[in-house]
C-alpha cells in the first residue's frame, strides 16, 4: 500500500510539473541559407520552457545573441545579450500577473530566430 501511495504521489507531482512546461519551435526569416547557416550558427531550433525560465543551448561552440521574451500584451518580460553555449543556460523570465509569455526572439550577428509560446 505504501508503494502504491508513493507511486501515485510521484506521478501527480511529475504531471503537475509537466503541465507548466513546453517547447517553443524556432523559425527564421532567412530562406536563402538552405540549412547551411543553421549548422554554422548551431542554436537549437527547439527551446524548452516552464513558468519561470527558458532553456537555451547550442549544438556547437558559443554564440553571442540578444534574447527578447515578450508577453501577451506586448510587455517585455526579458531582454538581454548573452552567450549561448552547449551546456543548457536558463534565462529567468517569470510570468507577470495577468500576462503569459507569448514570443521569443533570438538575434545573432548572422540571423534572427523567433518562436511563439503555446
Amino acid at each position: 500500500m505504501k508503494k502504491l501511495s508513493a507511486t501515485c504521489f510521484a506521478t501527480l507531482i511529475s504531471m503537475a510539473s509537466l503541465a507548466n512546461s513546453g517547447v517553443v519551435t524556432l523559425q527564421t526569416d532567412n530562406t536563402h541559407s538552405r540549412g547551411r547557416e543553421e549548422r554554422r550558427t548551431g542554436i537549437n531550433n527547439t527551446v524548452p520552457f516552464d513558468d519561470n525560465s527558458v532553456y537555451l543551448r547550442t549544438d556547437s561552440g558559443a554564440v553571442a545573441a540578444h534574447v527578447t521574451i515578450t508577453g501577451t500584451s506586448g510587455t517585455v518580460m526579458y531582454s538581454g545579450t548573452t552567450v549561448i553555449t552547449p551546456s543548457v543556460q536558463a534565462i529567468s523570465a517569470p510570468n507577470i500577473a495577468g500576462e503569459e509569455k507569448y514570443m521569443i526572439e533570438i538575434t545573432t550577428d548572422r540571423r534572427r530566430l523567433y518562436g511563439y509560446f503555446m
